[in-house]
């Protein structure tokens, strides 16, 4: 026969192992929580520093790139004169907004982009890349909350991007032996990620 203090001790052993079980589970929530808010604190650093850091123009230069042949591109990766359409000439007008305009003419000019206005493009438009490029590493290696910042970059992580990433992985500088890949992570994140 078992004494009244077994049944109590058994008693306090028993509401002793709930508590640890339930102290357990609270800090495995605690931890999940602290690790999604986070992901999104990532996440949300990752968009705001992206946007700052954006150059001036940068969708219509986005547009612009995307709307070069690939003979084009290999001109701007080689910082060489570039012949330009008309359409193509608005673009580049509206991209060089923001200068004065003995500089814009300095950089387009006749139809052409000229040699310092395709260095000012190509820094431009990789300065773009770069950013996307780190958004690209936080979604795949899935270091931040990848639907909020999927959510923020749905707009600027488009169809464009994808054919400047294309293109820049189709240039001559690839086919020539160079083993990069412009912006791999860009190339995997489209992988996954199809642009609307």
């Amino acid at each position: 026969m078992s004494s009244g203090w077994d049944w109590g001790w058994q008693a306090i052993g028993a509401i002793a192992e709930s508590f640890t079980a339930l102290g357990i589970l609270v800090v495995i929530a605690q931890i999940k929580f602290e690790k999604q808010r986070s992901r999104e604190q990532s996440a949300l650093n990752l968009l705001m520093g992206r946007s700052h850091n954006r150059p001036v123009n940068s969708r219509l230069t986005i547009k612009l790139i995307a709307a070069l042949d690939q003979e084009q591109i290999e001109a701007l990766l080689q910082r060489r004169e570039i012949q330009i359409d008309e359409r193509q000439g608005q673009l580049a007008q509206a991209c060089f907004s923001n200068r004065g305009i003995a500089e814009i003419n300095e950089l387009f000019a006749n139809g052409k982009i000229t040699p310092k206005g395709a260095a000012l493009l190509a820094k431009r438009v990789n300065s773009v890349l770069d950013e996307d490029e780190s958004v690209a590493i936080a979604v795949n290696r899935d270091v931040a909350d990848s639907k909020m910042i999927l959510d923020g970059v749905r707009n600027t992580i488009d169809k464009d991007v994808k054919t400047i990433i294309d293109k820049y992985n189709a240039s001559s500088w690839r086919k020539e032996g160079v083993e990069k890949i412009f912006y791999p992570a860009l190339v995997e994140f489209f992988k996954h990620h199809p642009p609307h």
